[in-house]
């Protein structure tokens, strides 16, 4: 599916997303645009003019939006993905850098200099979570364990809040740059980027356990994790590579090869996420699951002999939340623990092939 594509286009900040069709998108300084690649077909198109300092590019897959910032009109702006609808959601007067999209509950947290803020999709109810504090370059948010993770590359820390801006922490010091961070929430890890020594370091929510995972050739730029397949992706700024790997830093691979000869103080920022595919086994069969949505309880209702199924359960993050064997051909799940959100319910075979996928929204009422 990586196949290489050769861009030679400025290259500023770039969003990757895998669902029912590959598209990767990207701003150009030197057009002043947002632009969409469509990896399977090789179409390019202009998603968004007048766009002169694209920061970061993030994607909703469940709305297909595509959302950026952009660091000379000041703001947050979003598009359907042919383009259509651009609007901008969050003005203001200073650089608005980093964006981070919670598909849950429609929020968007985005930082200005040093501070955190948070507001609706529609850019209503704007909060500020925590005050200036240093150069924040790289976010990223964990609803399960209610917590902010930022890098102040200022101060050279990596440090914790919880999501309403209190209690925060500095879980780890460094003597070198922090850049740009993901988490992998499965694990409970941070990956993080060293600017200063171009690698890649692995650490535990509590900020133990440092691990080096990987050498990085060239400037680091930002990182990208795709949850469901546990891979992840890096920038090589200096040498216009996009590299992919798994979590342990080995099998490493190129994804894209992006020479370049001028990137005016940017990164590219890649952001993938692969749902499950169905793969299609040749048998017709039932496979319902109610209420939709639900709050404490799942109904699940099989054609196949339940035997040889299963129903596997991903988070929208991709993690793992469920896996058991089919008792009968109704069965009953128990979500009274899990939090609300988007679920992906996969019926499986014994031979862990999935047959069908259906999703979920929790909603809880407490």
């Amino acid at each position: 599916m990586y196949s290489k594509y050769t861009i030679c286009l400025l290259l500023i900040s770039i969003a990757f997303t895998s669902f029912s069709q590959d598209v990767m998108f990207w701003g150009d300084q030197k057009s002043n645009t947002l632009n969409k690649l469509d990896i399977n077909s090789g179409e390019v198109s202009v998603i968004a003019e007048n766009q002169h300092v694209i920061r970061r590019i993030k994607v909703d897959q469940q709305d297909q939006k595509v959302y950026w910032t952009e660091a000379q009109q000041g703001g947050v702006f979003r598009a359907n993905f042919d383009g259509s609808e651009q609007e901008k959601v969050v003005a203001s007067n200073f650089s608005i850098s980093i964006l981070v999209l919670d598909e849950v509950h429609k929020e968007i947290y985005f930082t200005e200099y040093g501070a955190i803020k948070k507001c609706n999709y529609d850019g209503s109810n704007v909060q500020l979570l925590i005050k200036n504090n240093g150069l924040i370059l790289g976010m990223a948010i964990d609803l399960a364990s209610n917590s902010i993770y930022y890098t102040d590359s200022q101060n050279k820390l990596l440090n914790r809040a919880s999501l309403d801006g209190s209690n925060i922490a500095t879980i780890f010091e460094s003597q070198n740059i922090l850049y740009d961070l993901v988490l992998s929430p499965k694990d409970e890890h941070i990956y993080f980027s060293d600017r200063t020594e171009s690698k890649i370091h692995r650490i535990d929510y509590s900020g133990a356990n440092l691990t080096e995972i990987m050498q990085v050739e060239g400037s680091i730029g930002s990182l990208g994790i795709d949850h469901y397949n546990q891979k992840l992706t890096w920038i090589e700024k200096g040498n216009g590579i996009v590299g992919i790997t798994n979590l342990k830093g080995e099998e490493k691979a190129e994804l894209l090869n992006i020479p370049v000869s001028i990137i005016t103080g940017q990164d590219i920022v890649l952001e993938k996420r692969v749902q499950p595919t169905p793969q299609a086994t040749g048998t017709e069969m039932e496979f319902l699951v109610f209420p939709n949505p639900a709050s404490t309880f799942v109904n699940i209702q099989t054609s196949m002999p339940p035997a040889e199924m299963k129903i596997v359960v991903y988070d929208y993050l991709g993690s793992l939340v469920y896996d058991k064997e089919l008792e009968s051909d109704h069965n009953t799940i128990d979500c009274s623990q899990l939090s609300s959100g988007v679920y992906l319910f996969c019926l499986k075979d014994n031979n862990h092939v999935t047959i069908q996928t259906k999703e979920v929204v929790i909603v809880r009422k407490d």
